[in-house]
């Protein structure tokens, strides 16, 4: 886009030797050229501050003399990293919407999370706790719902519902006659952006949990990369937001982006890149 920085591309660092005779070497990435010619990137001007005149300089002489170049476009590099709050392999279903904001070099970026996860082919309550894991123990839970089953238990197949909301004490499931087979309740905590629903399949007496976080529920989200401490609840309820690991951080291009990697005793997570 017009008036856009860029990078510099060319095959060898910037290095100078200083005052008290070190040397310094400084890689391209430090460095943007905009309208008005080379600057030093944000992230890097304070560590820079004594040598930028001299750093710019060199920067100029190679872009006369061909050696450092300004791309056509602008290569993609590493803008957020968004990670799962909690591990497990239903983290690899949260799916990130990233929306840049109306004047990217300074607005927010929008954010919302998603997750479902489906249980299908569950055959009792049991099953269920199984499958999906309780509040606590050994078969704690690592998606959105955990499974409390009463004692003693009670046989039988759940009826059909709709989706509805999951409140904080949890959802009763309950069999054709109105008893309680068992409880779905939020496994990380209190939310209001958890919803549940269930397939009965009566000729095969099985059963499917589907549950689904959305956080725009709760009205539209943001991520603020000059405030990257400071985490929207509705987004950190799944994910944790951050720069990248190296870099500072940029504007995403809009768009989902799906979370992977997530396994029993590791996060899901997902880098977002720049347009």
């Amino acid at each position: 886009m017009a008036g856009d920085s860029v990078d510099v591309v060319g095959s060898t660092p910037i290095a100078i030797t200083r005052k008290d005779g070190s040397q310094l070497v400084v890689p391209l990435d430090a460095f943007q050229i905009g309208p008005a010619g080379p600057t030093v990137r944000a992230a890097w001007a304070a560590g820079l501050a004594d040598e930028t005149v001299t750093l710019l300089e060199l920067v100029r002489q190679r872009l006369a003399s061909g050696e450092l170049m300004v791309p056509p476009d602008r290569p993609p590099r590493p803008a957020l990293l968004v990670t799962a709050k909690h591990p497990g392999p239903e983290s690899n279903s949260i799916v990130v919407h990233l929306t840049p904001g109306a004047d990217p070099a300074t607005d927010p970026v929008g954010i919302e999370v998603t997750q479902q996860d489906t249980f299908a082919g569950l055959t009792s309550a049991e099953d269920a706790r199984t499958r999906m894991g309780a509040l606590a123990g050994a078969k704690k839970a690592t998606g959105l719902l955990a499974v409390k089953v009463p004692s003693p238990a009670v046989e039988g197949l759940p009826v059909t519902f709709a989706e509805r909301e999951v409140p904080e004490k949890g959802s009763d499931v309950l069999d054709a006659g109105g008893k309680p087979l068992f409880t779905l309740v939020p496994a990380y905590g209190s939310t209001t952006a958890i919803k549940v629903a269930i397939k009965t399949d009566a000729a095969a007496k099985t059963f499917t949990v589907i549950a689904r976080y959305d956080s725009a529920s709760s009205g539209p989200h943001t991520f603020d990369a000059k405030a990257p401490a400071k985490q929207d609840p509705a987004i950190g309820y799944l994910v944790a937001v951050a720069p990248p690991p190296l870099g500072a951080p940029g504007v995403p291009a809009e768009g989902d982006l799906a979370l992977s990697g997530g396994a029993a005793d590791t996060p899901a997570a997902a880098l977002a890149a720049t347009s």
